[in-house]
């Protein structure tokens, strides 16, 4: 199979690599110059564990390569798979531009070539987070924009638009790809659920080389795109739950890490996304949560229970200043030392990052932020600028520091050296937004130890 992948960001490019380890021939496409550039030598332009070494594996074994040219990818190729970015647009709906381009070049360049008259079905997978009904859009665009460039309206292409959601997770997005819990295909006819695959069925068993351990569920369109913003949803209010018993916790002297631990137990329950703290961030669940309440309302619905699900979150970078307004009795003029600015370890994405809002906050209070992630970095220079100051390391930024203030779980953080911490503090302080530390351990080194929903010493 012969796949072209527009979009090379961490769905695209993940799913590029995958397909290509997979045993496909794979061409990423993007318009983005100096990504291409870093591409074509092998090099991930952002931080994802495992992606270099297989895009070098990849383009040595000829099954990997990267283009700008979409017209030939399209006429070249079986399978277009649209991974581009659907950002939050006017009143929080998905921005589908960058789709709808995909589907009109693709309808286009299909029309300037034999291809389009031939037997041969093409297959426009669509991998981008889109509203319900969106794949029939896409496929009113396709034809369309075939039947404008080929001024014959006796030819229909041969193609079928399937909706395929992502659930990858930064940090982890490889082995989601290689190694999904599920994999949803919604096609345009139904499936039968009948032993015997559809011709389509088996076109996608072909590209996409799943045993017979991963669960590969055929639905309709419109249910394969809500399913996507279902699951995010979901995960963004297990969050939100957490976060508002945690406040809850800490007022009535209880701890929220031991509540959720026992709670997990519970199989109708689970352990996942029961983790309190600064509020969740990232490329999906707050653009998902977004996009489904102003879908909502579109459609005529109050989704009350979403709506509190963003509120809650909102409020979290609130919550961690009233913590340390609290301890500092005022931050103007003190200095707070942060570990970790990326929303979740292992990446170095800044979208949506709790680390934005409450950094902001802290400036305007006049305080001095120093700051370190082994990752992101250089992201957050180009936002920040000079307003913070950058350290070359973990403990670089914690000299005469009236506070550690932690944002970002990542592993090092778990595992510090307290004696040298505690020598760097001005005030032996620990605020733990992401309750990654035991408090038992770091107030026996002597610190005051905050976490969100824990009980104070």
């Amino acid at each position: 199979m012969k796949i072209a992948v527009f979009g090379c960001g961490y769905t695209g490019l993940t799913t590029a690599v995958g397909l290509a380890e997979m045993g496909n021939l794979v061409l990423g496409i993007d318009t983005d110059a100096a990504k291409l550039a870093a591409l074509k030598r092998g090099r991930c332009p952002f931080f994802e564990p495992g992606l270099d070494k297989l895009i070098k594996r990849n383009l040595a074994r000829k099954r990997l390569s990267f283009s700008s040219d979409a017209e030939r990818s399209i006429l070249d190729s079986d399978v277009i798979i649209c991974a581009v970015a659907t950002p939050r647009g006017r009143r929080n709906r998905a921005d589908l531009r960058a789709v709808l381009k995909v589907a009109g070049d693709f309808g286009r360049f299909m029309a300037g070539g034999t291809d389009a008259y031939k037997k041969n079905q093409k297959l426009f997978i669509n991998k981008s987070t889109v509203p319900v009904g969106t794949s029939e859009k896409i496929r009113q665009v396709i034809e369309k924009s075939f039947l404008s460039a080929t001024k014959r309206k006796e030819f229909i292409p041969n193609f079928s638009v399937i909706s395929n959601p992502e659930f990858l997770r930064e940090g982890t997005a490889l082995d989601d790809f290689m190694n999904p819990d599920r994999v949803v295909f919604g096609l345009e006819q139904a499936s039968s659920h009948s032993s015997s695959k559809t011709k389509i069925e088996i076109m996608l068993s072909k590209i996409f080389r799943y045993d017979d351990s991963v669960p590969i569920i055929y639905t309709s369109l419109r249910n394969a795109e809500i399913i996507k913003y279902a699951s995010n949803a979901f995960l963004a209010t297990r969050i939100s739950f957490a976060n508002e018993l945690a406040d809850y916790c800490e007022k009535v002297g209880a701890d929220i890490t031991e509540v959720a631990y026992a709670m997990g137990f519970d199989p109708r329950i689970g352990h996942n996304y029961l983790q309190s703290g600064a509020g969740f961030g990232g490329s999906c669940l707050p653009k998902d949560l977004h996009a489904l309440i102003a879908h909502g309302k579109k459609a005529g619905l109050n989704l009350r229970l979403l709506k509190a699900v963003k509120h809650i979150n909102d409020r979290r970078p609130d919550r961690i200043l009233e913590v340390l307004r609290n301890e500092l009795l005022k931050i103007r003029g003190k200095k707070i030392a942060v570990w970790g600015l990326s929303f979740k370890p292992n990446t170095d994405d800044l979208r949506d990052a709790p680390s934005i809002p409450i950094i902001r906050a802290l400036l305007k209070n006049g305080a001095k932020v120093h700051v370190f992630d082994p990752a992101a970095m250089n992201k957050f220079r180009e936002l920040f600028q000079t307003k913070v100051n950058f350290g070359t390391s973990a403990t670089s930024i914690l000299k005469d520091a009236d506070c550690l203030l932690i944002l970002t779980d990542w592993r090092e953080f778990g595992t510090p050296d307290f004696a040298k911490i505690k020598k760097a503090l001005r005030n032996p302080l620990i605020v733990d937004g992401r309750n990654c530390l035991s408090p038992a351990e770091v107030q026996k080194h002597g610190f005051k130890y905050l976490g969100i929903g824990r009980r104070r010493a």
